[in-house]
């Protein structure tokens, strides 16, 4: 296209645009009333009213108070040259002052280690592995360490309870039970079908191992559901407590 044609029609298009805004001024202050109401209202909303909103917002952007501009970048600091020592200095290597020489303190025992194992006679290890797998330990969370942000927030009222601490120990609860509760029922599922079937396999205690076998074996199947079975469900039942505490309108509180 010719740059003439070109040069006319953005002038005409330019023309136009500002025909159409200064219609849409004399409508607004009143200078002009078009006789449909229709055109008014258009040229009030989709002309006038944009374009002061633009010109008012570039203003504020480049007028403002300046407080959003970058401050000047910092000047990098100059290196100084590295002056050469003077002869009247001593130049003899300073000896370093002896430094105390840090001791191998011994490693504390894990104290929960126990808590977290179930002892396996040493004869029937490698048995007891291969047959029945790894033993649930119900005592492990009974050990461990009970979320701490629980007891203060239950000493305020509930409205001295912010909604975002009431969550906060409820995903500290949440994460409690996902460590130390959901694995043990897991475990648990598995290891209870190994104790049935080897118990089925052992009954009739042909040889002296088998007995020892099947004594262990049933002393395991009666652990998976004695005292300390029991004293893993309670917890398990009071973190679900006072974990959806937590995590409703009662901000943890157990009322």
């Amino acid at each position: 296209m010719p740059v003439g044609v070109l040069e006319v029609i953005v002038w005409t298009c330019v023309g136009l645009f500002v025909g159409v805004v200064l219609l849409g001024f004399a409508a607004l202050v009143g200078w002009w009333h078009p006789r449909d109401e229709e055109t008014g209202k258009w040229l009030k909303r989709s002309v006038v009213f944009p374009l002061v909103g633009g010109v008012v917002g570039f203003a504020t952007l480049e007028f403002g108070s300046g407080r959003d501009t970058p401050p000047p970048p910092e000047p990098n600091p100059t290196v100084l040259p590295t002056s050469s020592p003077s002869p009247f200095m001593p130049t003899g290597t300073p000896t370093p002052s002896p430094s105390p020489t840090a001791t191998d303190a011994p490693a504390d025992p894990a104290p929960l280690a126990e808590a977290c194992t179930v002892s396996v006679p040493q004869s029937l290890t490698t048995w007891a592995q291969e047959q029945l797998g790894e033993p649930p330990a119900f005592g492990c969370a009974e050990d461990q360490t009970y979320p701490t942000c629980l007891d203060p927030l239950r000493q305020r009222s509930r409205p001295e309870i912010s909604s975002a601490a009431a969550r906060e120990c409820g995903d500290a609860l949440a994460e409690f039970r996902r460590a130390y509760i959901a694995p043990v029922y897991g475990a648990k599922a598995t290891y209870q079908v190994n104790l049935d079937n080897a118990e089925a396999a052992l009954r009739l205690r042909m040889s002296e191992e088998a007995v020892t076998r099947y004594d262990y074996v049933t002393a395991e199947i009666s652990r998976m559901n004695g005292r300390e079975w029991d004293g893993f469900v309670a917890i398990d039942r009071q973190s679900r407590q006072d974990m959806r505490a937590c995590q409703d309108e009662r901000r943890c509180l157990d009322d």
